[in-house]
């Protein structure tokens, strides 16, 4: 599809740049008097980081421009580094759902929002303490540990009624929103101060553990023990 074609694409790009100077030789196209671009395919990765080991001069010096022109080789490698792990991570997606795991992920999401709720004072700290990032990774808005992480999805796949799902969307949104504003409401002119933000979390949170619960009723789920 096309973000296996935009991937290939990265990964080509990362390596022809990494090579042009990592010191490894490569001909280059006569034109008008200048030698312009490599005539050969990038090699292979193992080629490739072996090269960028050695450092030196490749097809920098034979790049438009001429052989005066000086390649930041380390600057290089490091962007090309980004480019190779944001494409093994693309590569590294979990496959789709299918309503099994989409049914298992939204019975884990459960039990997290449980845990969260019983134990606020845990994640969410007490009296005028605001950790709002912690409620955060536990319904899955900071980090990606949390089953709550992409739950929306989880939903959509087993083709949850709209009106249900935009009111789950919603408190959940409210959730996230509350906790984060917590974060920086003493700092700043917000209208209220942190723990009340903190306040408005749990509330939400006691609103969507009935909502969930219909969720699961809608979806024929049984809530775990």
């Amino acid at each position: 599809g096309l973000r296996h074609f935009v991937l290939l694409g990265v990964v080509a790009t990362a390596q022809a740049w990494v090579m042009s100077g990592a010191g490894v030789p490569c001909p280059a196209v006569p034109l008008a008097g200048r030698r312009i671009g490599c005539a050969r395919p990038p090699p292979p990765l193992s080629a490739l980081r072996a090269a960028a080991g050695r450092g030196g001069g490749g097809c920098a010096g034979a790049a438009v421009g001429g052989d005066s022109a000086i390649r930041d080789v380390p600057r290089r490698h490091a962007v090309a580094a980004v480019l190779f792990g944001w494409a093994a991570s693309v590569s590294a997606k979990k496959p789709p759902l299918d309503d099994a795991g989409a049914n298992a992920q939204i019975l884990a999401g459960y039990d997290t929002l449980v845990e969260l709720y019983q134990n606020w004072d845990k994640y969410a700290g007490t009296g005028e303490e605001a950790n709002g990032d912690n409620v955060r990774r536990q319904v899955g808005t900071v980090g990606s540990k949390s089953p709550l992480f992409g739950i929306r999805k989880a939903l959509l796949k087993r083709r949850l009624d709209l009106d249900t799902f935009e009111e789950f969307d919603r408190l959940l949104t409210k959730i996230d929103s509350d906790a984060y504003s917590a974060i920086f409401a003493d700092s700043s002119t917000a209208p209220k101060r942190g723990y009340e933000y903190m306040k408005d979390a749990k509330k939400a949170t006691k609103q969507l553990l009935t909502q969930y619960v219909q969720v699961l009723e809608v979806l024929g789920l049984e809530p775990p023990e």
